[in-house]
């Protein structure tokens, strides 16, 4: 049996994404974790999704550390991942109806490569 990503597990209706806040950051995120359902049972797909949104709240955190974010609050944070989320299920979703399975890898790669939207002040 393959080994999930540590960011993502599978329940019943599918796999979730999970992702720890740093310690550093729980006076200002007072969740301990982000948890959200992929809404998929493919584990590629899953992965692509889950490191999609990995990366923007590994932004996220830096950016919250530097200072740069410092009128963000809880409430935004989780609006911010659930955008980026919503942003993932929906490349995979075309990339499943427009392009070959083999393509949806390349897809979300270049997605996650493309210049670093500006996040919210």
């Amino acid at each position: 049996m393959f080994r999930s990503p540590p960011y993502i597990y599978l329940r019943r209706s599918g796999f979730y994404f999970c992702l720890n806040i740093p310690f550093s950051l729980r006076d200002t995120v007072t969740s301990r974790q982000f948890r959200y359902p992929l809404r998929t049972h493919s584990r590629a797909q899953a992965k692509l999704q889950a490191a999609y949104v990995s990366y923007w709240c590994r932004i996220l955190f830096i950016r919250i550390r530097s200072g740069a974010m410092k009128t963000l609050t809880d409430r935004g944070i989780k609006r911010l991942v659930q955008q980026w989320l919503q942003e993932s299920l929906d490349m995979t979703e075309e990339a499943r109806r427009t392009y070959p399975e083999n393509a949806l890898r390349r897809i979300m790669v270049q997605a996650s490569l493309s210049r670093p939207r500006k996040l919210a002040a």
